[in-house]
């Protein structure tokens, strides 16, 4: 039996939805994720989109919801976040970001999926600011209670994976990548130092390493709470 911890742990073991061209309802995208079936029981640890996109549907389902309005009430506006969407409404923005690869030494604009097939999995844009707010809102109890929290940021597998975050040993991290756009959201396990990255040239610079190298900064500093 494949259980909602499973899916936030991504230990489902699904085989999940193989990105192509066209749009999806939700509804039809969860009936092509369960027609795929299962590539093992659950258990092991196997990043995939696919395992956001079943818990999106579900939080439609028991909210009788869509998910932007669900988001909106219980993350966004909790959190103060007031500069993000969903990507029908992207590029309305006033300074929507574009997405570029440099290949071969020449910059181009990866292909991308139709959005809808990347339902509550990367249909979102947000802000540095606002990624910041809601690591805030999250470490102050803002969102969900400390002790749902904890079990949130716990390792759910041998992999350093909890629940939306990688455990590491002195932070929480998340890293998205979808076209040229490229992320890295960490903040200390204290909550105290958070840094969010956003590139749109994916492959030029190590996020990862980036962030490594300003944590060892902030360590140098005595790490007084800069964020």
């Amino acid at each position: 039996m494949i259980t909602l911890r499973n899916l936030l742990n991504h230990t489902s073991g699904i085989v999940g939805y193989e990105k192509s061209t066209g749009s999806l309802t939700s509804a039809a995208l969860i009936a092509a994720i369960e027609h795929a079936g299962i590539r093992s029981q659950p258990g092991t640890w196997h990043y995939l989109d696919s395992n956001y996109s079943v818990l999106a549907y579900v939080v439609t389902q028991l909210s009788h919801q869509s998910l932007p309005d669900y988001v909106q009430a219980h993350i966004f506006k909790p959190a103060g976040i007031q500069n993000s969407g969903f990507y029908p409404q992207f590029n309305a923005t006033v300074s929507p970001s574009h997405q570029y690869k440099i290949v071969n030494n020449q910059v181009t604009s990866p292909a991308l999926p139709d959005f809808t097939q990347l339902f509550g999995a990367g249909d979102i844009y947000m802000t540095a600011t606002d990624v910041y707010r809601f690591d805030q809102a999250l470490m102050t109890g803002k969102l969900i209670p400390t002790a749902e929290r904890q079990l949130m940021l716990t390792p759910g597998s041998s992999s350093t994976y909890g629940m939306g975050f990688y455990v590491n040993p002195g932070s929480y991290s998340s890293h998205g990548v979808l076209g040229g756009w490229n992320v890295i959201n960490s903040f200390s396990h204290s909550g105290q130092t958070t840094i969010v990255l956003l590139a749109n040239d994916n492959g030029v610079t190590s996020l990862g390493q980036t962030a490594d190298a300003l944590y060892a900064q902030l360590d140098q500093m005595g790490d007084n709470g800069a964020q």
